[in-house]
């Protein structure tokens, strides 16, 4: 874990918010979507139907068609929050994965794999 004095929440919320929006609008991996103040670099993977971005769309989506509202958000509004959820949020660890939990929300980072060299974000969501 690393510290870094220049870092700027707001700034980075922002970067990562446009990274975010990029991965929902283009289907495609950000590798350096935006910095967290002790894990460093987070990547934003669009995934599959189990893991990343394409996870928390479809999980959300699926919350809408079985009428369990998200207090009015649309799924990519969710994905959106997780940013600032990542950023601002309190961390606990579970085994190789970060929690991250903010304002009502959850975040879970998988830890960098083979092929990641980042803490990237697996999955998120509004706790009930």
């Amino acid at each position: 874990m690393r510290s870094d004095s220049a870092y700027n929440a707001s700034d980075e919320s922002a970067k990562g918010k446009m990274n975010a929006l990029k991965v929902m609008d283009e289907f495609c991996d950000v590798g350096v979507a935006f910095k967290h103040p002790t894990l460093g670099y987070i990547s934003l993977l669009y995934g599959d139907r189990e893991k990343g971005i394409r996870h928390i769309l479809s999980r959300r989506e699926r919350e809408i068609a079985d009428n369990r509202h998200l207090d009015g958000q649309v799924p990519r509004d969710v994905v959106l929050k997780l940013i600032d959820v990542i950023i601002f949020g309190k961390m606990s660890r579970s085994g190789p994965k970060y929690i991250i939990e903010y304002d009502g929300y959850r975040a879970i980072l998988g830890p960098p794999g083979s092929n990641q060299l980042n803490y990237w974000l697996l999955s998120g969501y509004k706790v009930h």
